[in-house]
């Protein structure tokens, strides 16, 4: 037909069986199924410390005892998660592998949702079944989506609300009513409760509008928390790397430069008493809007202040705070080894300096010293 498009159907062909597609599907499915529940209890091997942690949780909510939007403890964490894996004890009892199978069927359904979605991006596609089902069996081998569908974690939510957000707002594009878009906005909205790597999602659904630019600026507004947190923000990396290089040149929220951290450490020699040990001072001047991470940070991936001595014993009095700001004074005791007069010795310091939205790169100081008896 003149002036139409190479996808658009051909009304004089009939509709293509269905069947075939549905098999291919339920194979993909069948497929996704066995990979992740086979040796469920032995692959990964242990008890990981999220899944415990995670568990706890779901039978606190599932005992009445909290009831949480937002987990507050360990280093925090969307409360979605929790919520159906307490659904799941509620239906099959605590056990200690519940939060894998649970995960692994999370797992499961993303695939038949995959499946959908690529299936409505492309519905104008001669081949759109096909391309469904490319994706559909794609994630059902796919790595990382098989190792954290078996590991009890919120983060298998994700892909399966990809999936049905990217689902939903094809079809409120489709009908282009308000409660269609409503109702896409409201599952969207309901997705940032499952994982930190679920903000991803909103990047998503303005990818599927069209809005590359608003995509490309809010994601700009990520990049500090992407340097501080990569493994929370991995799938945001990951579906958001075409956009990185226009990301780091966009307006974002205005970040102020990081000021010089002035370390000092003294005195230069110190007399050591009765029972060996002598005292010194390691001071950090840390300037306004300005923070180093503490000695034990709140959360894994941040870098912790250190310093370690050589050749002598050593106890480092650090603060407690999960943040140091201002001016920190850290005591530093050394001791001297038995029969011995005096040591040099040398203290190796390591910080990093960090804004609300971004963190430099870590920086060593060295400094030297003299403790005699």
């Amino acid at each position: 037909m003149a002036g139409s498009s190479p996808h658009t159907p051909n009304p004089d062909t009939p509709p293509p069986r269905a069947w075939p597609w549905l098999a291919g599907l339920a194979l993909a499915t069948g497929l996704a199924a066995l990979l992740r529940y086979w040796d469920l209890s032995g692959l990964p091997p242990g008890y990981w410390y999220d899944e415990a942690h995670k568990a706890v949780i779901a039978v606190y909510i599932l005992r009445g005892l909290q009831a949480p939007i937002y987990i507050t403890d360990f280093i925090g964490i969307e409360a979605g998660f929790a919520w159906l894996l307490a659904g799941w004890f509620a239906l099959f009892g605590p056990t200690e592998f519940g939060g894998r199978a649970l995960s692994a069927l999370l797992g499961v359904l993303a695939v038949p949702l995959v499946y959908g979605a690529a299936r409505g991006l492309y519905r104008d596609h001669p081949r759109a079944n096909l391309i469904g089902l490319a994706a559909a069996f794609g994630l059902a081998g796919l790595f990382w989506h098989l190792l954290w569908s078996r590991r009890g974690d919120e983060i298998s939510l994700v892909p399966l609300a990809s999936a049905a957000v990217l689902m939903a707002v094809v079809w409120a594009c489709r009908r282009r009513t308000i409660p269609a878009f409503l109702f896409a906005g409201a599952l969207l909205g309901l997705s940032q409760y499952i994982a930190p790597a679920a903000r991803v999602l909103p990047l998503e659904a303005l990818l599927a509008f069209g809005e590359v630019e608003r995509a490309t600026q809010t994601l700009g507004y990520f990049l500090g928390l992407m340097e501080r947190a990569p493994g929370a923000m991995e799938a945001m990396l990951l579906a958001a790397m075409p956009l990185l290089p226009e990301a780091s040149q966009a307006e974002a929220a205005p970040v102020q430069p990081a000021g010089e951290v002035i370390v000092s450490f003294g005195p230069r020699e110190a007399r050591a008493e009765g029972d060996g040990w002598g005292t010194f001072e390691l001071s950090f001047q840390i300037p306004g809007g300005v923070h180093l991470n503490g000695n034990r940070p709140a959360a894994r991936w941040l870098i912790p202040t250190t310093a370690s001595v050589e050749p002598l014993e050593a106890s480092i009095a650090w603060p407690s705070e999960d943040q140091y700001v201002g001016t920190v004074k850290v005591p530093v005791r050394l001791r001297l080894p038995e029969g011995s007069g005096g040591e040099e010795f040398q203290i190796d310091v390591r910080f990093q300096a960090c804004t609300e939205s971004e963190c430099q790169e870590p920086v060593e100081r060295r400094f030297g010293g003299v403790l005699v008896r």
